[in-house]
């Protein structure tokens, strides 16, 4: 068994793009670009090609997530926030409405905080944590506003665990008369989606877009093709009632092993222009980074 690390990063772009085709989600693939016999080649919007290379996949219909305990003392955002903002980006992927009007068929399960504010991977335990990092830890700080690391399996495609961590150097600003929450959640949701085994989009408007734009009050999170793209990763005629709930290894939410680095940057490739004017397309392992846009 090998096991690889992918990084999927939302961060910040300046620039043009090219208008997506039709089809917009990619899933994620078992591709570990450091090793030649298990790489991927990616098409323009950062979606993995090669098809050889087995779909990533939890082993459960039952994901499970944690966070760390501090928030984020510098910007003065809580646990409280982090977990509430946590909840509100797995619930706006599980409230998805596949065809049928039924959602896709997972569950998630919230262990609440934990004191590891490092991303890891042990064998004695784990935990799936949603943490803040200062701006040295990424490998593009300016531009780089999360990311998500993927451990797994690169035979199978097995996700062992996942990690969400946020850049607080770089978390968009918070709207006028409003606090972090509000892009907290956006930028939350677009790392569920990579949490939950979706690539980044092929469509401008997709919470997978690989460029940041601050959402209006009211607008909906996912369009249909996230709905289309999560709904292909959890079929909704999964039984999640007898998944089992638990991190690979079982739970534990103290730190005990070697913290996971990015290995890597993301190289940036200029578009022509489009009407969300967005400027490059970064490709990182299987998913890229995203980068900040406006509307």
């Amino acid at each position: 068994m090998k096991r690889g690390v992918q990084g999927a990063a939302l961060a910040v772009l300046l620039g043009t793009s090219v208008a997506a085709p039709a089809r917009g989600y990619c899933r994620a693939r078992a591709c570990d670009d450091l090793n030649p016999a298990y790489s991927c080649e990616y098409d323009l919007f950062g979606c993995p090609i090669t098809e050889s290379r087995p779909l990533l996949f939890w082993p459960s219909a039952c994901v499970t997530v944690a966070v760390h305990g501090l928030g984020s003392p510098r910007l003065g955002i809580s646990f409280e926030t982090v977990d509430s903002a946590t909840n509100l980006a797995f619930g706006t992927w599980l409230s998805a409405e596949c065809e049928g009007g039924e959602h896709p068929g997972f569950r998630v399960e919230n262990l609440g905080d934990v004191a590891c504010g490092e991303p890891e991977y042990n064998v004695t335990g784990n935990a799936n944590v949603v943490l803040f990092k200062d701006k040295e830890w990424f490998p593009e700080p300016e531009r780089t506003i999360a990311i998500t690391l993927l451990q797994f399996d690169t035979i199978t495609g097995e996700i062992f665990d996942a990690d969400i961590i946020i850049n607080e150097d770089n978390l968009p600003p918070a709207r006028p008369g409003s606090d972090h929450a509000f892009a907290l959640t956006d930028v939350l949701t677009h790392e569920v989606g990579h949490f939950l085994g979706l690539a980044h989009s092929r469509e401008a408007d997709s919470i997978l877009w690989p460029a940041y734009a601050e959402r209006r009050v009211g607008e909906p999170m996912l369009n249909p093709d996230d709905v289309a793209g999560i709904c292909s990763v959890f079929p909704p005629e999964t039984d999640t009632q007898e998944a089992v709930c638990s991190p690979r290894h079982g739970f534990a939410g103290e730190c005990g092993g070697r913290p996971v680095r990015l290995s890597g940057g993301c190289s940036m490739a200029p578009r022509s222009e489009s009407r969300f004017g967005v400027a490059a397309l970064l490709v990182l392992a299987a998913a890229g980074c995203l980068r900040r846009r406006g509307r």
